[in-house]
């Protein structure tokens, strides 16, 4: 049986070679949450598409750990608070004769 280190140089290139170490050894638990609702994700649609079969009981399991993992949208209630600013400018005051010069005189009716 022909190995990947076989194929390059004998091997020489992949035992000289060093990979950088992971920063964490294992996953999270919200990882491994989001990695089983992809798969269960996959599957489903897998299904759609009529590439597997799966029998009511796995459709039903499914929903039911999608429903574990994955936050239902239509149950979540949004709550906000608006508020709305208005900016609203003034005409400088004007005293009692520059009123009635801007606007005491009576046109024709």
């Amino acid at each position: 049986m022909i190995t990947s280190s076989d194929l390059v140089a004998g091997g020489a290139a992949m035992r000289s070679s060093k990979m950088a170490r992971r920063k964490m050894l294992f996953h999270p638990n919200y990882v491994r949450e989001k990695i089983r609702a992809s798969q269960l994700i996959n599957r489903l649609h897998k299904f759609a598409f009529g590439e597997i079969s799966l029998t009511m009981t796995q459709l039903r399991a499914i929903e039911i750990l999608l429903r574990k993992s994955i936050p239902d949208l239509a149950a979540a209630e949004i709550r906000s608070e608006q508020t709305y600013r208005y900016v609203v400018e003034l005409p400088p005051v004007l005293s009692r004769d520059e009123w009635l010069r801007k606007y005491g005189h009576r046109g024709s009716i």
